[in-house]
């Protein structure tokens, strides 16, 4: 895809890494050049997305690492589990994945005087002709 302004900040939105108020890209997980890198290798902005967001899982593994709790002496926190966060990620990833792949259905129908529905032999017959199955 051709990289503009409105894709730019439209990906951003999709994978929840827009630019703080008073920030810059450098403040997010991805730079322009990665956000305009997504968008011109991907057919479609959920292409993009699904991209971003299977890339941004692999980030939250790499920066978080497996530590999900602390403890030191009498108190101890524990964080959302970094498993959970990640595989967020991932449906995230396979969300726009899905959303990317989407389209028309196209269906072939069969002439109408081709079609008898004297009695289930024919109805299977007619299904066959028309490349569906029984």
């Amino acid at each position: 895809m051709t990289v503009t302004d409105a894709l730019k900040t439209t990906l951003r939105r999709l994978l929840a890494e827009k630019v703080p108020d008073g920030g810059s890209a450098s403040d997010t997980r991805f730079d322009d050049d990665e956000i305009e890198s997504l968008i011109e290798d991907a057919s479609n902005i959920y292409a993009a997305a699904s991209q971003g967001w299977l890339e941004k899982a692999g980030m939250v593994r790499s920066e978080l690492g497996d530590v999900a709790q602390h403890a030191h002496g009498d108190s101890s926190w524990q964080m959302t589990a970094l498993k959970d966060l990640a595989e967020y990620c991932d449906k995230m990833s396979a969300h726009y994945s899905g959303k990317a792949k989407s389209g028309s259905l196209v269906i072939q129908m069969a002439e109408k005087d081709a079609l008898d529905y004297g009695d289930e032999t024919s109805v299977a017959d007619d299904l066959r002709y028309i490349g569906g199955s029984v």
